[in-house]
Formats: structure tokens, C-alpha cells, sequence
């Protein structure tokens, strides 16, 4: 897969010495992906992730995989307490009121696979929030 790249400046290095060793699946709550990936982009949002996933499946790719992107707040998931840190993050465009289309799903799955070889990442699976309470910023939803 070869994404279209559009950067967004909201991002950092990681913390700690860190590299990914999870992927966080969000949908977008927005009504297109390129509402979407434009806010993702915008530096008043303070918010990022790696990867866009449009309804057709389009990918965008707005972070470098090196990089650390804003995508899970202050999130932990079991042991790990700086998600973002040690993930790479993908928004898949959705409501949270439909269902993700085939050519969207059959994207993710080409980008999943592509950085779990890249980043030596056990598939493995699970499902909430990867954020400090669930709230308007969990958008794990329960269709992912």
C-alpha cells in the first residue's frame, strides 16, 4: 500500500525510547474522511494520528511511523501507560452509526499487515478504550 501522504504537524518524538509495539483503531465520528484528515492536520485540534482511512479506501498517512502521533490522549491499555507512544494510530472514517464498507476493511487489512511485519508486532486483538475514563474522546466504538 502506498498511502498519500499529507502531513499534519501535530505530532512528537516518541517518549521514552519507545517504539510501537500496538496499533490503535479509532473511527472518525465525522461525517467524511477528509474532515477528518483536515482536522487531524489542523495545529488548533492538537490532535493526530499515523493513518486515514477513507469509505473507499483511500489512506492518507499524516504522521511518520517513527513518530509519535496524538491520536489516544492520555490512554494506557493494561500495562502500557503512554499509548501514543508506543503505537501507531488509525482513523477509519464511520460515523459509529454504519457499517465500515468492504474496500475500507480490505484497506486496513493491507496497512495492518504492512506495519505489523515493519514493527515485529504480535497480531493480536482487543477491544476499549485505550483512554483514562470513556468519554467523547473514546472512539474505539463498538463495531472495531
Amino acid at each position: 500500500m502506498d498511502p498519500i501522504w499529507f502531513p499534519s504537524d501535530n505530532f512528537g518524538p516518541r517518549r521514552f525510547g519507545a517504539r510501537p509495539d500496538l496499533v490503535v483503531l479509532h473511527y472518525t465520528a465525522m461525517k467524511t474522511a477528509e474532515a477528518a484528515r483536515d482536522w487531524l492536520c489542523n495545529p488548533e485540534a492538537g490532535v493526530s494520528a499515523h493513518y486515514v482511512l477513507g469509505y473507499d479506501g483511500t489512506c492518507w498517512q499524516l504522521v511518520t511511523e517513527e513518530m509519535r502521533a496524538w491520536h489516544a490522549g492520555l490512554g494506557a491499555w493494561g500495562t502500557v501507560e503512554e499509548v501514543n507512544s508506543r503505537s501507531i494510530g488509525i482513523e477509519i472514517a464511520n460515523t459509529g452509526a454504519e457499517p465500515f464498507p468492504e474496500a475500507q476493511m480490505a484497506a486496513l487489512e493491507v496497512l495492518l499487515s504492512g506495519i505489523l511485519a515493519r514493527w515485529s508486532i504480535p497480531p493480536r486483538a482487543g477491544h476499549r478504550p485505550c483512554l483514562h475514563g470513556a468519554g467523547p474522546q473514546d472512539r474505539s466504538g463498538p463495531a472495531l
